[in-house]
């Protein structure tokens, strides 16, 4: 990781320079804090995997030895990451996080402890998998031919891949280790063309301004998808996974919110949830029938064919005038100074990463006139793109 840290001096000043209310000092206490956990889960989990023996030799010397500057880096994209959150919350084009709400399950010391132990097994068994010096299997643990091929694999080394209910349990709290605590932040990028797309939706005097018809595809767990929802209750939303676990996860997850964390004003307006168990390249839709379409972190898991067939069937739900938004991992030039080490992520069973870091998804997405190229976002290591329908 190769993110240069910035002086604590300066980060705190930035801070300092966002904070206009006790609401944003909320933001930063929890936001902070929540860093804070999930470094702890990242030095727990390297420790697991050092006492099981999954991570020794060279390959243990190496990742200790770099792991000071590597969580300064991680510490620094972690506070931008937030910086720029909170600077776009402040703009209206979303809620504060709702999970910084006391009834929030992650709160629960019990959910706390579970959590620990899971991810501290979780991170041990794929830190051995990517750094024990063995050969491993990276098939699912059982055969169905009504998955893709490519899907039938354990990316990132993770436990039973996309195929199993503990996998989904703890897949959240994986990435969020990975990343210092960082990701939502990242992934609530996605709202700011969909809080352009209904600022203009509203312009124009549509009838269901408040009302868009909303589709995630690939929507892992749903959380990015519960965002969206707290933001913007009244929207209609279809959350559409190809893994029966991870959508049942989803499911889970949204009636938590809905029972904990949702407000009676929002109950009063909110729009229909529905979910859907479905490939991406060939969704159960009608033509023209989304006023919007939403990818988060999926692309970067498909080969270059399926890539273009979810482009292709984007394009065939959405009506004219629709929004479709790819968000995912940066990739080459969009910053420079981590092109060198950007390709790494292959070797963390990312089997079409060196493809999608080259991909073109505006030349990909505007061939045969299919869309128009609006936007482009970034926090930290993930990228926004909007698109019209044509």
């Amino acid at each position: 990781y190769n993110a240069s840290p910035v002086p604590a001096t300066e980060l705190a000043e930035k801070i300092r320079n966002t904070i206009k209310s006790p609401q944003d000092v909320a933001y930063w206490t929890y936001n902070l804090g929540r860093s804070g956990y999930f470094l702890l889960n990242m030095a727990i989990g390297y420790a697991a995997a050092r006492a099981t023996g999954g991570v020794q030799g060279e390959a243990g010397e190496n990742l200790t030895n770099r792991g000071l500057s590597t969580i300064q880096g991680l510490a620094t994209e972690a506070v931008e990451s937030h910086y720029w959150n909170l600077k776009r919350i402040q703009e209206g084009d979303f809620k504060m996080p709702y999970d910084m709400n006391l009834r929030h399950r992650q709160f629960n010391p019990l959910f706390i402890a579970n959590k620990m132990v899971k991810g501290a097994q979780e991170s041990a068994n794929v830190l051995g998998r990517r750094f024990g010096g063995k050969e491993v299997s990276t098939d699912i643990w059982f055969d169905n031919e009504i998955y893709p091929e490519y899907y039938r694999a354990t990316f990132h080394f993770q436990t039973d891949g996309w195929m199993s209910q503990d996998s989904a349990e703890i897949y959240e709290h994986s990435t969020e280790t990975l990343f210092l605590g960082r990701q939502d932040a990242m992934q609530r990028t996605t709202l700011v063309p969909f809080a352009k797309m209904m600022r203009e939706r509203k312009a124009k005097g549509l009838v269901d301004a408040s009302k868009p018809k909303v589709l995630e595809i690939g929507a892992g767990t749903g959380r990015f998808a519960t965002f969206l929802k707290d933001s913007y209750p009244e929207a209609d939303l279809i959350v559409s996974e190809l893994s029966p676990y991870y959508l049942e996860e989803a499911r889970r997850n949204f009636k938590h919110y809905e029972r904990n964390i949702l407000s009676d004003d929002a109950r009063a307006s909110m729009g229909t949830t529905r979910f859907m168990q479905a490939a991406a390249e060939e969704l159960p839709l009608e033509d023209a029938s989304q006023d919007c379409v939403i990818s988060v972190y999926m692309f970067h898991e498909l080969p270059p064919e399926a890539r273009r067939a979810v482009v292709r069937e984007a394009a065939r739900v959405l009506k004219p005038g629709g929004t479709f938004i790819l968000t995912d991992s940066i990739q080459i030039g969009d910053r420079p100074g981590m092109d060198a080490g950007i390709g790494m992520f292959e070797k963390l069973n990312e089997p079409y990463y060196p493809t999608f870091i080259r991909e073109s998804f505006g030349e990909m997405a505007t061939e045969d006139g299919l869309f128009k190229a609006e936007e482009k976002h970034m926090t930290s290591v993930t990228k926004t793109l909007s698109f019209t329908r044509l």
